[in-house]
């Protein structure tokens, strides 16, 4: 588009249909000029985008089948509006951190593309789901998830029980719930790397009541956004200490799981 090329095109939505339509298996994305055609761009004075191409799109098959596949990624959404609400409505708690760095995290969580919210929801629901429903003698439970395109970063979504017999105050609990999530944070950085080959740089982590033990949809969320791409020998001494005191992260007691998913998952 920025090039000196003459486009000639009906509409932006016969653009985004051509774009859509246009996945190039050889560079496994979507394209505008895909390398099946044989020829650059540069070699090419300019380049035809027949009008009607977004009606064909809307009502092909492949494509209804995304945008029904798409409604469960609505959970991620979701979740970056709440987060959002409190920040703008300065309702959000920040405990000593800065909104702008409290608003990172939700950036982060605002790059992620639709596919990979689907199946970030999908991991989400999934750990809901799986959660008990009785919440006597219930205990933390963590689903570590990788991004997609943005390297270096993980995930920590903790469903933390609220025991009025052991909290005597909702802010007990929150302070409680908040201390814990900055020890899952420290505990992923100093154990993760080896168990999933990768350098994390940053862990993003989020605390909530279990969905299923939630009164009267009165709940809240903690977020702690981590930086962590310099990372100190007392910084890792301090995280594995974490993670030997709540007996989090054992190769032996994680589950890996591997999601596989299509953009247009038809047919």
């Amino acid at each position: 588009m920025r090039s000196n090329k003459q486009i000639i095109y009906g509409g932006e939505e016969d653009l985004l249909a051509h774009y859509i339509g246009g996945y190039d298996e050889n560079k496994a994305k979507h394209t505008f000029w895909n390398s099946k055609y044989g020829k650059s761009i540069e070699d090419v004075d300019g380049i035809l985008i027949e009008p009607g191409q977004w009606e064909d799109t809307k009502n092909h098959p492949s494509y209804i089948s995304k945008k029904e596949a798409d409604q469960i990624s609505y959970l991620w959404d979701n979740l970056i509006n709440q987060f959002t609400r409190h920040i703008i409505a300065g309702t959000s708690n920040t405990y000593g951190h800065s909104i702008k760095e409290h608003e990172g995290g939700v950036r982060y969580m605002a790059l992620e593309p639709r596919l990979y919210r689907r199946m970030l929801s999908k991991a989400l629901l999934s750990a809901i789901k799986s959660y008990p429903i009785s919440a006597d003698n219930c205990v933390p439970k963590i689903t570590t998830l990788s991004s997609s395109n943005q390297t270096g970063l993980i995930y920590l979504f903790i469903q933390f029980p609220f025991h009025k017999k052991i909290f005597s105050s909702y802010e007990e609990y929150i302070e409680t719930r908040r201390n814990y999530l900055y020890m899952v944070c420290m505990a992923a950085k100093s154990t993760l790397p080896s168990l999933l080959n990768i350098p994390i740089t940053k862990v993003l982590g989020i605390a909530t009541e279990p969905p299923k033990h939630v009164v009267n949809t009165v709940s809240s969320e903690d977020m702690v956004l981590m930086f962590c791409e310099e990372w100190s020998v007392q910084q890792q001494a301090e995280g594995d200490l974490f993670r030997d005191q709540l007996d989090i992260f054992s190769p032996i007691r994680m589950k890996k799981n591997q999601f596989q998913e299509k953009d247009f998952p038809y047919p």
